[in-house]
């Protein structure tokens, strides 16, 4: 998030935390409580001028509005920015819920622009469907990207003629997992990416799993792209976190200076100008 940050000259940081537990066993009553008391231990560290809170794994936009809540009742008045990715009613952000997969899709577009790829003959494999990477999915299939496998940590379906996203989003939207949508696009295996594809998308979470599946799919001549805050250490970075093998025979040798050592050293270097400007307190 700090890179990201940087890059778009934004004065914020990042960090990860949060509570070990799987929010689809819960009841709506139990999460609402679990999320509340969450906040209300996070008080004395976070604020509108301290640290904003943002959603990721497990949390969703109801979620958020119970952050927000919880810290407003203990301030007395409503404050609205003290978390991001709340519900539009409640003080949030047209787009906001679909900005991250939006944005995926469109560095995806200008990746394959670079490789000189044609999106409307490209087929794409999405590791995950929520809120990012179902966005992602349809994004990538408004500019022409046919999408030919989803996974999750319950299922992985691959149709080559094309997915049925609107099925998967209903599905997804009443059982909280893709699994049991389909019997005949049904994979044994619990991932997707030895299938055949244009590129791999994992748009989100957690980064580090990602090292030693992209490995494998690198090795079976994928492009891929990662939407992940976690560093990529192995492989050359093209257009962001796109990396790209055309054959089994490609080398992707680590680049001299790799975009998020290089949006570091941006951010690094403004805050550096601002401490000049500002100077120091006798």
């Amino acid at each position: 998030m700090s890179w990201k940050c940087a890059l778009a000259g934004l004065p914020y940081g990042g960090a990860k935390g949060g509570i070990t537990v799987d929010p689809y066993a819960l009841s709506p009553r139990e999460l609402e409580a679990l999320s509340r008391r969450y906040m209300q231990e996070m008080i004395p560290l976070v604020g509108p001028h301290t640290d904003v809170m943002a959603p990721d794994m497990g949390t969703n936009a109801q979620v958020m509005a119970w952050f927000m809540d919880t810290y407003s009742m203990y301030q007395g008045q409503t404050i609205n920015e003290i978390v991001t990715g709340k519900p539009v009613s409640a003080g949030g952000t047209l787009g906001r819920r679909e900005a991250t997969g939006r944005g995926v899709a469109y560095l995806v577009g200008r990746a394959l622009a670079h490789l000189g790829i044609r999106a409307d003959n490209s087929t794409a494999i999405i590791q995950g469907f929520g809120n990012v990477r179902s966005v992602t999915a349809y994004c990538l299939a408004e500019r022409g990207v046919k999408i030919v496998g989803v996974s999750d940590h319950t299922a992985a379906y691959h149709d080559p003629a094309g997915l049925d996203l609107a099925g998967l989003q209903r599905h997804m939207a009443k059982h909280g997992q893709i699994g049991g949508f389909s019997v005949k696009a049904s994979l044994s295996r619990p991932n997707c990416w030895s299938e055949n594809a244009t590129f791999w998308c994992r748009p989100r979470s957690s980064g580090s799993a990602m090292l030693a599946e992209s490995s494998s799919a690198i090795s079976n001549g994928y492009r891929i792209c990662s939407g992940c805050s976690g560093r990529r250490r192995r492989y050359s970075i093209v257009c962001t976190e796109f990396s790209t093998a055309r054959s089994s025979k490609s080398s992707l040798a680590p680049s001299a200076i790799a975009s998020p050592m290089a949006a570091m050293a941006i951010g690094v270097s403004a805050v550096q100008s601002a401490k000049r400007t500002r100077g120091l307190f006798p």
